[in-house]
């Protein structure tokens, strides 16, 4: 399952698929029956997911030899999330993507700024023209948004 905000795009990043053969193609089926749609109602109209990039990094080669990239995500909400979803698409020359990696950031509060790597353990034979930082986070959920008063196992945790 999955969640994509309104005039928004996301990737599917399914990490860790190990394969000796280069893919040839890969589908994505969109199955109607007992599909549980949410739209965002009113209470969502003044929602702004900002969460901005800033120092963004590549790296073809770093201290281990492999590729990496780094970045410091801000949550410039006005909420503090439980969990903000980082991804990261490298692409070639021609605008394809050649290699994807995926993280998160927990307990976010709003203001917040914090750096995060992220690092390949394989060598691309192509080289790395342009990335794509995203970062996204599920508003559809109510247990993601943490209450900063109250009781509750959230609370209990965010104050960990």
């Amino acid at each position: 399952t999955s969640y994509l905000l309104p005039e928004s795009y996301d990737y599917i990043i399914i990490p860790s698929i190990k394969s000796d053969k280069n893919p040839v193609k890969a589908e994505l089926n969109i199955i109607k029956e007992g599909q549980k749609w949410a739209s965002v109602s009113s209470s969502y109209d003044n929602l702004s997911l900002s969460l901005p990039f800033s120092g963004k990094t590549y790296t073809p080669k770093n201290e281990n030899g492999f590729p990496s990239v780094s970045a410091k995500l801000k949550n410039s909400t006005t909420y503090d999330f439980d969990k903000i979803d980082i991804k990261v698409v490298l692409f070639d020359e021609n605008s394809e993507p050649i290699a994807v990696n995926i993280t998160n950031q927990n307990t976010m509060r709003s203001g917040e700024e914090r750096n995060f790597s992220l690092f390949w353990t394989t060598e691309s034979s192509k080289v790395v023209f342009n990335q794509d930082f995203k970062a996204t986070t599920n508003i559809f959920d109510s247990q993601n948004f943490m209450s900063r008063f109250g009781t509750g196992d959230k609370i209990r945790e965010y104050r960990q």
